[in-house]
Order: C-alpha cells, then structure tokens, then sequence
C-alpha cells in the first residue's frame, strides 16, 4: 500500500505543478504524513468548492475543518481513494473552474 499511495502523491504533486504553471496562486507543500494534503488556492476556499463541484469535482473547503467555520483559502485534497488518473482529471477539472 505504501508504494500505491506514494504513487498516488506524485502523481498528484506532478498535475499540481502542471496546474501551477496555468494559475502561479496555488501553493501546496508535500504531505510529511497522512494521506491528504491541503491546497491554497488563493481565493475564498467555499468558492472555489462550489465551481469545482460545478465541474463534478467534490472538494472540502477549509472552514469544513475549522471550528469557528471561517472560510479560508485552503482545499483539502485526499489522493489515497483515487487512482492516478482520476485525481490528474479531477485536479485539471479544479484548474479550469478556478478563475
């Protein structure tokens, strides 16, 4: 599993690079555990769920993971449920929708 879900990651990393090069916002540091990581899109995070969703991507936005509820710019992008090729087309879908 730990070979599968470390594939999983970079490819994950390798599409966020891509994406990075359409939109120079996005920010995101490599996971040092777990099996998520958390992107920051650098627009209210709600937002930028809901034109994800628009685009059939279900994305969490920060404030689902805050107690006071505040949103934020960050999504939480779990890559462990996914293969390869399905988190590449979701995360391409969340750069298209994004302004």
């Amino acid at each position: 599993m730990r070979r599968t879900y470390s594939e999983r990651l970079d490819g994950m990393l390798a599409t966020l690079e891509e994406g990075r090069e359409r939109n120079p916002r996005l920010r995101w540091k490599a996971p040092d555990g777990g099996m998520a990581l958390w992107l920051d899109v650098g627009l209210d995070s709600n937002v930028a769920a809901a034109r994800a969703a628009a685009a059939g991507v279900q994305l969490y936005p920060e404030s689902s993971y805050r107690l006071d509820r505040r949103a934020g710019t960050h999504l939480r992008l779990g890559y462990t449920g996914q293969t390869p090729a399905e988190n590449r087309s979701g995360l391409r879908a969340l750069f298209a929708s994004l302004p």
